[in-house]
């Protein structure tokens, strides 16, 4: 059995495409468990409209925000798998049925994703998202590392028991939950992303009451909660691990020993050269941590030729931002959301100019066919009129030849008749006579 687990929050206009998307879907074994996290418009009575058996309805006293009402869910759920669904989002009707069935004859998987088509706040499909496929559990914390969240959370599969061991949501983390959530799983196990668009994810244009949207203080919440969850990436890996999934980014690549492996995971996060530039600064913390050690030093300069001249001058940089710089970074990540948005509209009209285009083309095409069709009928009605006319000219000359076959006719009957008028014809009409009964006698 599936868990299919909805945590919402004012989305009453929302939820019923959401909710109806879970219970049409293809498979059926599944349960419905929706939080409402102290909702305030109207939502309850939306969701209580739904009389499905299926559907386990329970409403928080309070808001308590997404990861705490979420994890709350988890507990409630029981069956085998957990489906996660927003309130804004949809499925397209096979999801679940194909997710479980690659999840049955897959047991070595903890998780399964699909991509993703993008709607608006109208429904209508937007850009394509979420569609990077990796092939190892090393080349997805290798891609989380340096690049960012490439999972989509409305189609998530998760095992129960893989969500168990590596917990639920980190409370920690308002922005970034899920993606510190998927590192646990790939840390523990292997996922796989099915190659088709199962899962609707709304984008709502004007960012409102959207987790990710690009506000200065999402801004500066995002940045800190990438610079955590890649430290906790890079530190809860064991040495087997980092040794598969980062190598080639080692200072010596002969590092082996659990000491030489610490160190490299200090340098991994001091070279980090992605988004959350103040990964310099988590590096450096662990370097300052291993450098209390005995034997650190010695360490340092045997095997990665490093002298603490060397540390100290990379401690002479400037390893965060300030919060002026923060603030224009923010303001900048507003402009570039508000390009982005203005370039999606741009793209949508460019395709509907592209698809405008192409109905005039099939429309020339059409014109000139028909205008083909019109010139051959045209040529098709000449050569029958050629045709009629020659059919008159001869049907002319019939009537001609039976007109001149019928005068000949009544003057030789004409004649005939003056013939037996004629007093030879009648004074031989006796011997006419004899003759005929000599015939018919002999």
């Amino acid at each position: 059995m599936v868990s299919v687990l909805m945590s919402t929050y004012n989305r009453k206009d929302l939820l019923p495409e959401a909710i109806e998307s879970v219970l049409n879907q293809s498979y059926t074994d599944f349960e419905f468990i929706i939080i409402d996290d102290g909702s305030t418009d109207g939502s309850e009575k939306v969701i209580r409209s739904y009389k499905d058996e299926r559907i386990r309805y329970i409403r928080m006293p309070d808001n308590y925000y997404y990861c705490y009402s979420a994890n709350y869910g988890i507990q409630k759920c029981s069956g085998k798998y957990v489906a996660i669904i927003n309130s804004d989002d949809q499925w397209k009707k096979d999801k679940l049925e194909k997710q479980v069935a690659f999840m049955e004859s897959h047991a070595e998987y903890g998780a399964c994703f699909t991509e993703v088509r993008l709607i608006d706040d109208g429904g209508n499909p937007a850009e394509e998202a979420f569609c990077i496929r990796l092939d190892s559990q090393e080349a997805y914390l290798r891609y989380f590392f340096r690049h960012k969240n490439m999972l989509c959370h409305p189609s998530a599969l998760l095992r129960r028991t893989i969500l168990d061991k590596v917990g639920g949501f980190n409370l920690m983390y308002g922005q970034l939950a899920d993606f510190d959530l998927w590192i646990r799983i790939v840390t523990e196990t292997p996922i796989y992303v099915l190659p088709e668009k199962l899962t609707l994810f709304r984008w709502h244009e004007d960012g409102q009451g959207q987790v990710s949207s690009v506000t200065r203080e999402h801004v500066a919440q995002n940045y800190n909660e990438q610079l955590f969850v890649r430290r906790d990436l890079v530190e809860r890996l064991s040495d087997e691990q980092f040794l598969r999934t980062f190598r080639e980014d080692f200072r010596n690549p002969l590092s082996a020993s659990h000491e030489e492996l610490e160190f490299e995971k200090a340098f991994l996060m001091i070279d980090y050269s992605g988004e959350a530039a103040s990964m310099k600064l988590m590096g450096m913390q662990k370097l300052d941590l291993l450098l209390r050690k005995p034997g650190a030093a010695d360490l340092l300069r045997e095997h990665f030729q490093m002298k603490l001249q060397d540390v100290y001058r990379m401690n002479q940089e400037w390893m965060y931002l300030a919060p002026d710089v923060l603030s224009k970074l923010g303001e900048l990540k507003i402009v570039n959301a508000d390009l982005e948005n203005h370039r999606k509209v741009l793209a949508q009209e460019r395709g509907r100019l592209t698809e405008a285009q192409s109905l005039a083309e099939r429309l020339e095409q059409e014109k000139e066919i028909l205008y083909q069709k019109r010139e051959k009928l045209l040529q098709e009605k000449e050569l029958l009129v050629q045709i009629n006319a020659q059919q008159e000219k001869k049907l002319q000359r019939a009537n001609e030849k039976i007109a001149d076959l019928e005068a000949r006719a009544a003057k030789a009957e004409a004649e005939i008749r003056v013939y037996a008028d004629s007093t030879s014809w009648r004074i031989t009409a006796p011997f006419r006579k004899i003759m005929e009964k000599v015939k018919r006698n002999g």
